[in-house]
């Protein structure tokens, strides 16, 4: 079982399995077994830039904690968001993988996930490199399509 705490600190524990599994496709019609296939990871990948259905789906897969402990889907999303996402998201990633029966399975996709962070990473530090490379003028110039002293 993988676990996160959430912006207040209480801790939530994702677990998939079959029962969870089936839940979050009856409430959400996300299909936990299919995000990885035969397009890649590319489910995977879309569930994961989209925050509201991930959070829909942490909340689904902890729903038995969530009404044990009084928490409902809203409140759960107001207690989600930047290094809290994050961390929600591992869990559920490390869950996923957990859950596939065939270790070379759970390896592929954990060399998958490695790869697409590697990327993500990559495009990460790209992107800081162009920005550093312009000056405030220069961006102030780009966006009004005049010069700062016009």
């Amino acid at each position: 079982m993988k676990a996160f705490k959430d912006s207040g600190g209480r801790p939530w524990v994702v677990e998939v399995n079959v029962t969870t599994a089936r839940r979050v496709k009856a409430l959400l019609g996300v299909n936990l077994l299919t995000l990885v296939g035969r397009d890649g990871a590319k489910a995977l990948g879309d569930l994961l830039d989209d925050h509201f259905t991930l959070v829909d789906v942490l909340y689904v897969l902890c729903l038995d904690q969530a009404g044990a402990e009084g928490v409902t889907d809203e409140g759960f999303g107001r207690l989600m968001g930047g290094d809290v996402l994050e961390a929600a998201a591992d869990a559920f990633l490390e869950a996923l993988i957990d859950f596939f029966p065939n270790p070379r399975e759970r390896a592929g996709l954990r060399a998958v996930i490695g790869k697409a962070r590697e990327v993500r990473d990559l495009e990460l530090t790209a992107r800081e490199a162009r920005l550093a490379g312009v000056s405030p003028a220069e961006i102030l110039k780009r966006l009004s399509g005049t010069s700062p002293a016009s």
